[in-house]
């Protein structure tokens, strides 16, 4: 029997809502995976459909089990510590392909459904992000609708419903999770919970590359050109020219690289007397392949994390960064960093290359002043003179600093603050490099500001007696975009972005102490309760017209939406009230054509009996009234009047 264009048989929509959910499934986990592994999906999945249109099974099923078994194989071999989660998924995925190939009966679709959900599971421990939630959502409808269509499937598969009957199959399915969703809701929020994350040696995030211990000249100019979010800090709007992110400090040149050599201290709190404007806030890290902390300028106070504190006002983590990360702390926004006594020798160090032309060139700038103007003309040389900021094509030669300063005349942020400290110390003025990030754009929505990696800057930081550690950045800001313009298409990125921000904000670092807090601010309220009758009063009159408005639309929706009578309720209620009005009335426990075989009137019975017969035509074969059939109906019993 051919399917008429308003039906479809069940075994069609059990298929499509299977291949649904398997692509679903594969959509949550895509970004996490080897390409390799993808386009296998992919191919198998296509092939699948094809088999299926065309009704064939080309690979009996013994041949699939033993090619499933290979697999598994395969991801116990490659199965490490380091990285448990993504061979098994990538195996969970091939396996999906591979049923999809199969012959399908019930138990097949479910370990279809089974094998969906694990790999969206398995995307959570991967990355737990805002899309974890989307795909979550629609898996939840999806399987509740695939459920119950399998359920009608298994009892008779060549059942073709109507377009009407799906439509109902559909919302009626919907219902389960609808009413998941909010007691979901309830239980993340009132379920105990750790502060201790303990997944997250399986929740291994995608990290970006960042600053390192050793930094050589051109080495950041890769990161300058991504767009990649490299941190997200909570933060009120300040002046552009103050957002410098303090991560790095090195202190080591051997003419080609810088590198660190910070002392580590015991204890992270000691406050530094810094003058100048205090703000706090928290900062939103993403992973990456470094232990590194930043901070916004001269970290002042920091809250207690698990961190190594270093003489130079830096802070790392224990081990690198393999998961996002939320800290909050409280900076001074200041030009000097105090500092009584250094080791001049670690900060005067000089490579063994001899660098004369250098040399010459500094004796020239600095001729007759004092450190504090000498360390201005040098700014000023490498800032406002002949020199260009690029990131291509940079000058890494075994003398990179002197063809930049004197034949190539370009370079990034490294080569500017790299000249600008070898000429301070061959001033005898000690200085250091500071590595870390500057600016970022603010985005006013989410109220934050987003960092991205082509946002990572060098500058100087030159030491003058008794007064400390001053900064200079000889970089030319002209050329170094750090706040950039907003298209309409970063518009709409910056709106997906807030999104994203919120939910790694409220979601993913509610945590045991965010719900004792909640739990304190509900019993304060209920144990002083503060009640104020004559603003209650004057709220209450205010509130009347919404209140009215409020009571309307529930009334309405009771009435007309939820007690809205189908065709059939309404033409029966006219029938049998129609019959009362005549003086026959049916009791409870009869039925229709017993009723009207009752009827004393021929002329009435006869046409009651044919009305009952034309709506049990419909009614017994589980067809719906239209609005053809309801008024059609409905002209028959004017002429029972």
């Amino acid at each position: 029997m051919k399917n008429s264009p308003n039906t479809i048989k069940i075994e069609s929509l059990v298929r499509f809502l299977s291949y649904a959910i398997g692509i679903l499934g594969f959509i949550s986990i895509f970004r996490n995976i080897g390409i390799t592994y993808s386009v296998f999906f992919a191919s198998l999945f296509a092939f699948s459909i094809y088999f299926d249109i065309r009704q064939k099974n080309p690979l009996p099923r013994w041949a699939l089990n033993i090619f499933s078994f290979v697999f598994v194989v395969i991801a116990f071999m490659r199965f490490t510590m380091d990285d448990p989660v993504k061979p098994v998924v990538e195996t969970l995925l091939i396996l999906l392909a591979i049923k999809f190939l199969e012959k399908k009966f019930i138990r097949d679709y479910m370990q279809i459904y089974l094998i969906s959900v694990l790999l969206l599971a398995g995307s959570a421990l991967l990355s737990l992000n805002i899309g974890f939630a989307v795909y979550l959502l629609i898996m939840m409808f999806l399987l509740s609708i695939a459920i119950v269509s399998l359920t009608y499937y298994s009892e008779d598969k060549d059942l073709i419903l109507k377009a009407d009957t799906i439509k109902s199959l559909i919302l009626k399915s919907t219902i389960i999770p609808a009413m998941a969703i909010p007691i979901t809701v309830i239980l993340f929020i009132i379920l105990p919970r750790t502060s201790y994350p303990l997944l997250n040696f399986l929740n291994r995030e995608t990290a970006v590359t960042g600053f390192t211990d050793s930094v050589r000249l051109g080495g950041i100019s890769d990161i300058q050109i991504d767009e990649t979010i490299i941190m997200r800090i909570k933060i009120k709007e300040i002046a552009p020219e103050k957002l410098y992110w303090r991560g790095i400090v090195l202190d080591f040149f051997d003419g080609i690289s810088w590198r660190n050599s910070g002392s580590e201290i015991s204890s992270i709190t000691e406050t530094l007397d810094i003058k100048g404007q205090k703000i706090g806030y928290t900062v939103y890290l993403e992973p990456s392949y470094n232990k590194y902390l930043f901070f916004l300028d001269k970290p002042h106070i920091r809250y207690p994390i698990k961190l190594t504190a270093f003489d130079d006002l830096t802070y790392t983590l224990r081990e690198n960064l393999n998961r996002r990360i939320r800290y909050d702390a409280e900076s001074v926004i200041s030009e000097v960093l105090p500092e009584r006594d250094i080791s001049k020798d670690k900060y005067l160090q000089l490579p063994k290359i001899r660098f004369e032309n250098i040399m010459a060139k500094v004796k020239e700038i600095t001729e007759n002043k004092d450190e504090q103007s000498s360390a201005e003309a040098i700014l000023k040389f490498l800032k406002y003179g002949d020199y260009k900021y690029s990131v291509k094509n940079l000058p890494i030669t075994t003398k990179p600093l002197e063809d930049f300063l004197f034949n190539y005349k370009y370079g990034n942020c490294e080569y500017f603050a790299s000249a600008m400290t070898l000429m301070l110390r061959m001033r005898g003025i000690p200085a250091r490099i500071v590595g870390g990030y500057k600016g970022g754009y603010y985005n006013a929505m989410g109220k934050y500001y987003a960092i991205p990696q082509k946002n990572a800057h060098v500058w100087v930081e030159a030491y003058f007696e008794k007064k400390g550690w001053f900064r200079f950045d000889p970089t030319p800001s002209v050329a170094a975009d750090y706040s950039p313009l907003l298209t309409g298409f970063s518009k709409l990125r910056i709106i997906l972005d807030t999104i994203n921000f919120h939910w790694n904000a409220f979601i993913l670092n509610y945590d045991f102490r965010k719900q004792m807090s909640l739990l304190n601010k509900i019993r304060i309220n209920i144990q002083r309760p503060q009640f104020d009758f004559a603003y209650a009063k004057e709220r209450t009159v205010q509130n009347v017209p919404f209140l009215i408005g409020f009571c309307l639309i529930v009334a309405f929706g009771y009435f007309f939406i939820l007690k809205r009578k189908t065709y059939e309720e309404k033409i029966m209620a006219q029938f049998l009230s129609m019959m009362k009005k005549k003086g026959y009335e049916k009791d409870k426990c009869e039925g229709l054509e017993e009723f009207a075989h009752k009827i004393e009137a021929d002329e009435i019975r006869v046409k009651a009996i044919t009305f009952i017969q034309i709506f049990e035509s419909h009614f017994y074969r589980d067809k719906k009234l239209t609005r053809q059939d309801y008024h059609r109906l409905k002209l028959m019993l004017k002429n029972l009047c």
